[in-house]
């Protein structure tokens, strides 16, 4: 079994970032099951599969799949769906999405929702699939592409930029937090409010975005072939640790021509937060070793910020299908650490015990798939990204910018010195007689 989270999770994540948007998925309602154990676990205030048995908020939704459905084709069922989620939710945005079994089905689901845009006076957005083995990032750069393609509108364009790309894995606070805290750094360094940022601040347009209009593009969901926005692109890195919300500063900066204000700025946070994290990296991060698990810009992220606060990751577990060719992958490439690109969960459980018998890893940080396999082996955890299992936040606790950086590092202390104890208290009740 790997690691790495299905395209129907990826398109999940992103109808979660969406407010006014539900789902309909060509697969079968068994798939619901998966908004489900999002509620349950990952994100307490997601309400996916809405808030009780048979409440009229659910925002995803699967047909019924007979046994036959898979030989004379899923369109009518889909059909029926599509109608039925239409007419109980007038004006919501509906997402149609294909599954694994629709695409061995060949069922025409693209052409489909074409023939529906005709019946029905709300948006309805094609979300694509080309292959079997795509992976959460591709449904999360399919949906991002899909809604963007849908809001453009005539020609033209403004300076205030539309933001794509960027993705909360959930609505609690610790991804909120890195929201309110890019949003604290962009309204510091004096850039131009932005126009739309539909996906996370809920800044969904009231007309169409004219064509021309720069976009602010994130990695995670963004992909250039699949968005081929007529505008000018703005990349910028994740802005997880000092040096990656640097860099994502300046790049906006030369764009908007701030950049002795967001100079001013990044000196005033970085020595502030040098003097917040100086004793947690003295006494427990400096030399600490550690192992990461993300997709690969978050893990890239991650890796980057730990090891500004002095922490070593020597395991990092790429949650990505194995035939990708993400740039950022030849960056975690680093001597002395381990690289594990789509792996099955026996093979990183199996490396997460040697570490920690040999005394080189302390704590995994990131992605929970592995929390209970990382426990027994002694290890504490941090559970940033997805999926969540254990971990929930009511107020701000970001992990990006500047902010996050002294969470992450208050984060990890905590969590280490918690499990050196139990470790010290163990050997000495062994050593009773």
């Amino acid at each position: 079994m790997r690691l790495a989270p299905k395209y129907l999770d990826g398109v999940l994540l992103a109808v979660n970032a969406l407010p006014g948007v539900r789902a309909v998925l060509d697969a079968p309602r068994c798939e619901q099951e998966r908004a489900w154990i999002f509620d349950q676990t990952h994100d307490w205030r997601a309400e996916l599969s809405g808030a009780g048995s048979y409440t009229r908020d659910r925002r995803v939704f699967a047909p019924l799949w007979k046994t036959a459905t898979l030989v004379q084709g899923t369109e009518r069922t889909l059909a029926e769906m599509i109608d039925f989620v239409a007419r109980h939710h007038p004006g919501d945005t509906l997402l149609v999405a294909p599954s694994f079994l629709s695409l061995l089905a060949n069922t025409d689901v693209e052409g489909l929702v074409a023939e529906w845009r005709k019946k029905l006076s709300g948006r309805l957005v094609f979300v694509g699939r080309e292959s079997l083995d795509e992976d959460w990032v591709d449904g999360i750069r399919r949906t991002q592409a899909a809604v963007f393609r849908d809001l453009r509108g005539p020609r033209g364009g403004s300076r205030a930029p539309v933001v794509g790309g960027f993705l909360p894995f959930r609505r609690e606070g610790d991804e909120t937090g890195n929201l309110e805290e890019i949003l604290r750094l962009w309204r510091l360094a004096g850039f131009p409010p932005p126009a739309a940022w539909p996906f996370s601040a809920g800044l969904l347009p009231d007309s169409p975005i004219p064509r021309h209009t720069p976009l602010v593009a994130f990695p995670i969901g963004f992909d250039a072939s699949r968005f081929a926005w007529e505008g000018e692109v703005i990349e910028v890195e994740l802005p997880i640790g000092i040096d990656a919300t640097c860099s994502m500063l300046r790049r906006l900066a030369r764009k908007f021509r701030c950049t002795r204000r967001t100079e001013a700025v990044i000196r005033e946070e970085s020595r502030a937060l040098a003097d917040r994290i100086r004793p947690l990296c003295e006494r427990t991060l400096a030399g600490l070793g550690v192992a990461v698990l993300g997709d690969p810009w978050t893990a890239d992220g991650l890796c980057r910020a730990l090891g500004e606060l002095g922490v070593e990751a020597c395991l990092v577990g790429v949650l990505r299908r194995g035939n990708a060719a993400d740039p950022v992958l030849a960056r975690l490439d680093r001597p002395g650490r381990q690289i594990l690109l789509d792996p099955k969960r026996a093979d990183f459980e199996r490396e997460l015990r040697r570490l920690a018998r040999n005394r080189i890893c302390e704590a995994v940080v990131g992605s929970a798939v592995v929390a209970d396999a990382a426990r027994q082996a002694g290890l504490a955890t941090v559970e940033i990204s997805a999926p969540h299992y254990l971990e929930h936040f009511a107020e701000p606790t970001p992990y990006m910018g500047f902010a996050g950086l002294a969470r992450l590092a208050e984060r990890l202390t905590n969590a280490v010195e918690h499990q050196r104890h139990l470790a010290e208290h163990a050997r000495k009740r062994s050593r009773r007689p």
